[in-house]
């Protein structure tokens, strides 16, 4: 759980929470392999290396596609003639060289021969499912030498209206069945779109998600109306943790649908940067993952854009990201966070890196003169640039509707 207290930060009170966890990473889903599928050659590769050696991101997340199982006990990871299946298995290839991954997967829809016509599961078919879990992850062991970290076998089971391939599930029947699979790497659950969701499958049922999975795992969306039509978006409201600290929180999946996310790209970057502290810093999850690495086209969906010509163009939102996935580095950072004034806040990441988030239109203040820390260089993302460099004494200016990092210089006084 986590402990809140007042301490004297800048001229007036400020808000400060500290998790009790300790944050372990940021993360990305590799990318959408419908658009990789689609783009030029060479994409797939430029991507990856651009995640893992500029956001320095190590943790991913994938899918197991229903076509791995073709017919019962049948399963293969071949490409064919799907360009689906074809960019998966690149994206796994490439992936499998660089050192210090680590992958989870999450479980759109099982085989087509398992379900039903209303995107169900009959019980008579659970074994089955847990068969083809158990095999791919196998496969992808033996055919890229990845070793699947955790696997979520129903992502987004309350979602009955998505325009997907997907499975419904009760919570009821979700909790018994990872109960009875009894898997040590099948832990990850409920996963639904909203946190709120998650609480109550996690809670309505018996035995209970919270006993049958290792992992609470949660998408962070949050439903807006976007020109009268309900979009998914960034979850912006600060939830408390209300699950036992000795389970650990997953957030494996945001961003944003709205119509507006590509023409004002600092707005989606402030959205994403207000929903990361609120959920590290407030929620206290031990993971955070963004949902596609990548997208073909501009998308409220993705970090990364690209075109035709295979020209990558890197939005706001990836710079807002960044701050967050480099102060983290190396993981399992104790997270402080601070409220100073409405519509400024920031993260502390294990004493050594802070990330300030001011959604106001004019320029904060923040004194560190009596305070533990002190900062000389700032890192920026604003309308007006990317990243930008800034010197700073004491005194931290943080430009209109930003979001900026340094590296902090610890001198402890007593407050």
């Amino acid at each position: 759980m986590k402990k809140a207290f007042i301490a004297i930060l800048l001229s007036f009170s400020t808000l400060i929470f500290a998790c009790d966890e300790p944050f372990e990473a940021f993360g990305v889903h590799l990318g959408s392999i419908d658009h990789f599928s689609a783009s030029p050659e060479g994409t797939v590769e430029k991507v990856i290396e651009k995640v893992y050696n500029d956001l320095k991101v190590r943790h991913f997340r994938t899918s197991y596609e229903s076509t791995f199982s073709p017919k019962e006990d049948t399963y293969e990871i071949v490409c064919g003639s799907d360009a689906r299946i074809c960019s998966w298995i690149e994206s796994l290839k490439i992936l499998s060289d660089y050192p210090e991954i680590s992958v989870m997967a999450s479980i759109w829809s099982p085989p087509h021969y398992m379900k039903t016509q209303i995107a169900t599961l009959p019980k008579s078919q659970e074994q089955n499912f847990h068969y083809f879990i158990s095999n791919v992850t196998k496969l992808i062991k033996d055919q890229f030498g990845i070793e699947i970290e955790r696997i979520s076998p129903v992502n987004e089971p309350e979602n009955i209206f998505a325009g997907w391939e997907h499975l419904n599930m009760l919570p009821d029947q979700l909790c018994r069945m990872v109960n009875d699979f009894n898997d040590s790497t099948i832990a990850i659950c409920p996963e639904n779109s909203y946190i709120t969701t998650s609480l109550i499958y996690s809670q309505a049922s018996t035995p209970a998600c919270l006993e049958s999975c290792k992992i609470f795992g949660t998408h962070a969306y949050d439903l807006v109306f976007d020109n009268f039509t309900l979009r998914a978006n960034y979850d912006l409201k600060a939830r408390d943790r209300t699950i036992p600290s000795s389970i650990p929180i997953w957030q494996t999946e945001v961003s944003t649908t709205i119509s507006t996310a590509t023409a004002n790209e600092m707005r989606d970057a402030l959205d994403l940067a207000i929903n990361v502290v609120n959920f590290v810093g407030h929620t206290c999850v031990q993971r955070y993952y963004y949902w596609l690495s990548y997208t073909l086209n501009p998308s409220g969906e993705s970090l990364i854009w690209g075109n035709s010509e295979g020209v990558l163009k890197f939005p706001k939102k990836y710079f807002a990201y960044r701050h967050f996935t480099l102060a983290s580095q190396k993981g399992n950072k104790e997270i402080e966070k601070y409220d100073p004034v409405s519509g400024v806040t920031y993260l502390i990441f294990g004493q050594s890196n802070a990330v300030f988030v001011n959604n106001l239109d004019s320029t904060q203040t923040i004194n560190f003169e009596k305070n533990r820390y002190e900062c000389s260089t700032l890192f920026c993302t604003t309308i007006s640039y990317d990243w930008n460099q800034q010197l700073q004494t004491t005194k931290i200016a943080l430009p209109a509707e930003s979001v900026c990092s340094c590296t902090l210089e610890y001198t402890r006084l007593e407050l």
